[in-house]
């Protein structure tokens, strides 16, 4: 597969990964060929980038750190729990057994996975629709937040407690007017402040339901927009005052916002999105935490166009373990791919500058 703008797009050409809308339903499958009016369409739904097929990148497998059936079945219970506790106000969330079993399930099977992968460094672009955004960002944020947690070394028993703390994390934005809800809308500075209510909102719905959840996983709730240097909300905690898992919750949240979020123009890049994470350690996040986070996920995914210093372009074909910043490549050659290995490790003169104009996100 390789990545490329809708722009890039020619007759003929075939998805190579399955499309899902925000809530977990499938918009195109694998294989589907590309015409003019599902391009137009995808656009609408707010995406810019997609993987199509390429004989010349057969061999590359791109695999999810977590299986497409967890995804979408952990998709399906956070939206059914949210919309019920949205609805009565979780009165009755603590009482139904299915909804609260699939929500744990939900938890329980991303912990396992994450846990049992191989290679936790995350290859794969994130291209997911605007519809459902609340649902398909909050499984999301478990899932690079469980990793984080794989890389900090956090004890087994607590994994639960985290995964649904980072599930449940913006429950408290469902209690916010619809529009508020819109990850690429700007906001006024008075809409700002009411925002800024859905950290308090969503801990105190949770705290309402008593045992129904874990003191851990409502704090994840509460804290996950404070700030290591007490510039946060919503009680301005600073340094070890926040808690660990809002902690992690903070910087996955972050980042996943600005690989999704159209608000300032386009959605961020991976590597423009870790960029900006690493510039916020010791500030907005403790700099151990930045460097745990920026361990699991790939600055230039596979099928990416990369640029490099020589004004030469290769598309990501594996990473070099321990240094993702210097990924093995196939040299690009007009239309045509280079069938042999470029390794950035054995060219310290060649360093990538820039994603090329074809994975524009």
């Amino acid at each position: 597969m390789r990545a490329v703008t809708l722009e890039q797009i020619t007759p003929g050409m075939k998805l190579g990964k399955t499309l899902f809308a925000g809530d977990g339903r499938v918009l195109l499958h694998r294989g589907t060929v590309l015409g003019e009016k599902y391009v137009e369409h995808l656009a609408g739904l707010g995406f810019s980038a997609l993987y199509v097929e390429d004989a010349q990148l057969a061999d590359i497998q791109m695999n999810d750190v977590v299986t497409e059936s967890t995804r979408l079945q952990a998709t399906s219970a956070v939206k059914d729990a949210f919309v019920q506790m949205r609805t009565n106000k979780g009165r009755n969330f603590h009482q139904d057994w299915s909804g609260r079993r699939a929500l744990y399930h939900a938890a329980t099977s991303i912990m396992t996975e994450i846990q049992a992968s191989k290679d936790l460094m995350f290859q794969v672009m994130e291209l997911r629709a605007q519809d459902g955004y609340t649902f398909a960002h909050s499984v999301n944020v478990c899932i690079l937040g469980m990793a984080m947690a794989r890389q900090l070394n956090i004890p087994h028993q607590k994994l639960v407690d985290l995964a649904i703390g980072l599930l449940l994390h913006d429950i408290g934005a469902l209690l916010l007017p619809e529009e508020m809800r819109d990850p690429n809308r700007l906001m006024s500075e008075v809409e700002q402040v009411v925002y800024r209510s859905h950290a308090q909102g969503g801990y105190d719905l949770l705290k309402d339901m008593r045992e129904t959840f874990g003191a851990t996983s409502k704090i994840v709730t509460l804290q996950h927009h404070e700030f290591w240097d007490g510039t946060g909300y919503p009680k301005g905690l600073a340094g070890d005052e926040i808690h660990e898992f809002a902690q992690i919750c903070g910087i996955v949240d972050t980042y996943d916002r600005l690989i999704t979020s159209n608000k300032f123009g386009r959605r961020a890049l991976p590597h423009e999105a870790l960029e900006y994470i690493m510039g916020t350690g010791g500030r907005q996040f403790r700099l151990e935490m930045v460097q745990a986070f920026i361990a699991v996920v790939a600055p230039y995914p596979l099928g990416t166009t990369v640029r490099l210093n020589t004004g030469e372009a290769g598309v990501v074909i594996r990473l070099e373990k321990g240094l993702p910043h210097r990924p093995v490549l196939r040299l690009v050659h007009g239309s045509r791919l280079d069938p042999n290995e470029f390794r950035l490790t054995e060219h310290p003169d060649r360093v990538v500058v820039g994603v090329a104009d074809t994975v524009a996100v």
